[in-house]
């Protein structure tokens, strides 16, 4: 069912960047330095760049395939509305701009009734969905080119400077809270909600395309004795590290998560079974390989592969082969550790799996 609240979030988004795009199109039209005229027309069309993100972002949520991101989408939805209401309401009062300092009033005044959070969240999800963008970044650079302009072009009061070093201050405490959402706060990895809020959106992608797609599910081995061995803040460093060497292993299209306790969960987009397995067994061979802090770690891993059904409920397919490659974990946590375990066939099916033991090399039978 589509999302009404969302799709009205991301279209008061697109109206938001529309109103900032003439504005500042106006005032670079109206302005007669040269260079400030430039720079005018250069934040009007970043402000157009922005709207085509979301533009992007509100067929995805018209087709149902964004999940929805807000805990309180009603309450989001009200507060942009109010912020659309409030810089309407400035426009339409005639603000003069008959100064340099004016214009930059008026232009920080719309930046900080825009800078709500619920645009970081949105970039934070768009950046997911395409990290080739780099949305988030591109957002942060226009703020910081706005209040290093104003400070260049003599702009700069001491309310200009207080509102525009609020601003900056807002955007980063709202990109904190936005990663707070869905970043592990201790591994840097995206937590159970970050990671299910895009590997969503590309499970539905994969279905509609029959791409075969895996899910591996790792655990560090022992970590109960880890922890009681060395303490809780080595165990720490230790999930730090294991994150760490599970991300730099895997591909840029893939996606990883903790998903509790010492427990990841990785996503991998457009693979056949015999490459997860290979995949799994480079993670595993490389966390083995590493004895940072001369602390010795091993994982076990399970998978499961296989093709979406057509028809099927996403979530609820993924939920099946998360299932499967946890059952094929705990085979191999009690087979030993330290290994691998693949299931067979499609998650559903009454399968034999398939166990490697540590330090094999190849593929399963």
């Amino acid at each position: 069912m589509v999302d009404t609240d969302l799709i009205e979030i991301i279209a008061l988004c697109i109206a938001l960047d529309i109103t900032a795009y003439k504005t500042y199109l106006g005032i670079s039209h109206a302005t007669t330095n040269s260079e400030l005229r430039q720079f005018w027309a250069d934040m009007a069309a970043e402000e157009k760049e922005h709207a085509a993100y979301w533009n992007s972002a509100l067929r995805l949520a018209e087709q149902d395939s964004i999940p929805q991101l807000f805990d309180d989408p009603v309450r989001v939805r009200r507060e942009l509305q109010g912020i659309k209401d409030k810089i309407d309401a400035l426009l339409q009062a005639g603000f003069e701009l008959q100064s340099i300092p004016d214009t930059f009033l008026l232009a920080c005044r719309m930046e900080f009734f825009m800078n709500h959070h619920a645009f970081e969240t949105l970039l934070q999800f768009v950046n997911c969905s395409d990290p080739r963008q780099d949305v988030d970044r591109f957002y942060e650079d226009h703020i910081n080119k706005f209040i290093d302009a104003m400070n260049r072009f003599g702009a700069s009061t001491p309310s200009l400077e207080l509102l525009g070093e609020s601003l900056r201050r807002s955007w980063m405490e709202n990109k904190t809270l936005a990663s707070q959402n869905s970043i592990d706060e201790l591994t840097g990895v995206r937590n159970r909600r970050g990671f299910f809020s895009i590997v969503n959106i590309f499970g539905s992608f994969a279905k509609r395309n029959r791409f075969t797609v895996g899910i591996l599910m790792a655990d560090i081995d022992h970590f109960k004795k880890i922890n009681d061995t060395y303490g809780h803040a080595k165990g720490d460093v230790v999930l730090r590290r294991v994150a760490r060497i599970l991300q730099e292993k895997i591909r840029p299209s893939d996606v990883l998560g903790r998903y509790g306790g010492e427990e990841f969960i990785i996503y991998m987009s457009q693979i056949d079974p015999l490459a997860a397995y290979d995949v799994a067994e480079k993670l595993r061979k490389a966390v083995e390989a590493d004895r940072q802090d001369s602390i010795g770690v091993t994982v076990s891993i399970g998978i499961a592969c296989g093709t979406l059904p057509m028809g099927s409920d996403v979530e609820a397919s993924l939920a099946e082969y998360i299932s499967t490659a946890d059952a094929c974990l705990y085979e191999a946590k009690n087979s030993g550790r330290n290994k691998v375990v693949a299931a067979r066939s499609q998650p559903g099916d009454v399968e034999p799996r398939e166990t490697s033991s540590a330090g094999a090399e190849g593929t399963p039978a």
